[in-house]
């Protein structure tokens, strides 16, 4: 390690051994919602040491995530701590997504936080931080589970969907396009005489065929006849 490499660590073990006692009196607290705080050690995928350390805890909506940073830029001999941890869903791409308070609105929310004086007494800070914090933490949690559950049902939606249509269209490609990792929302009818049609799904309520003005007169027959 280099000197500068030397200093961050040994900030950040300072930090470690100031915060052991703050996580110590988290869990003395009775708390009916928040339960097991735990520091978390440096991420193995990490090749430098961060300025901040991780606390975790157990709530019956699911885990929480408090990021503590000691002596930072513009909290100078001063913990801050902020709500970190926030609910997840897949969407139809299979990728992880996180919604957190910048995703809400009518109304905004904004990240709890709070800071104290690094060397004041761990007791009063655990204090602070279930006051400050951890209630409208929950609170913000609550509404990011309910917009992930709308989020999840369109994803499903969204996701079944474009399966149904590549299997009617006969269009076997991958679902997941190889340039860029989204789900494919072009496909190709290769079988139908005249030549290949293509399909385009801009969303679960929009889905567009191209076709040359004969032909799409003649589906708008077909579908003035399907609807009589």
């Amino acid at each position: 390690m280099n000197e500068y490499q030397l200093r961050d660590l040994k900030t950040y073990e300072e930090s470690c051994r100031r915060l052991r006692p703050i996580v110590d009196a988290l869990n003395e607290l009775e708390l009916e919602d928040v339960t097991t705080f735990e520091m978390q050690p440096i991420p193995e995928d990490y090749d430098f040491t961060p300025r901040f350390i991780c606390i975790d805890a157990l709530t019956e909506m699911g885990k929480i995530e408090l990021i503590c940073e000691r002596d930072g830029y513009s909290h100078r001999d001063r913990w801050e701590f902020r709500a970190s941890g926030w609910p997840t869903y897949t969407d139809e791409n299979g990728s992880t997504c996180t919604s957190d308070n910048s995703n809400l609105w009518n109304p905004s929310e904004p990240r709890p936080s709070t800071t104290a004086q690094q060397d004041r007494d761990p007791k009063a800070i655990a204090k602070q931080i279930a006051s400050k914090i951890l209630p409208e933490y929950l609170r913000i949690y609550a509404r990011c589970l309910e917009r992930n559950e709308d989020m999840q049902k369109h994803s499903d939606q969204r996701g079944d969907g474009l399966r149904r249509l590549a299997e009617a269209c006969q269009d076997d490609r991958n679902a997941i396009s190889e340039h860029n990792g989204s789900a494919r929302t072009g496909f190709y009818i290769k079988d139908l005489p005249g030549g290949t049609v293509r399909v385009d799904s801009n969303s679960h309520g929009d889905v567009r065929i191209s076709l040359g003005t004969d032909e799409m007169i003649q589906v708008v027959k077909l579908l003035r006849e399907l609807r009589a």
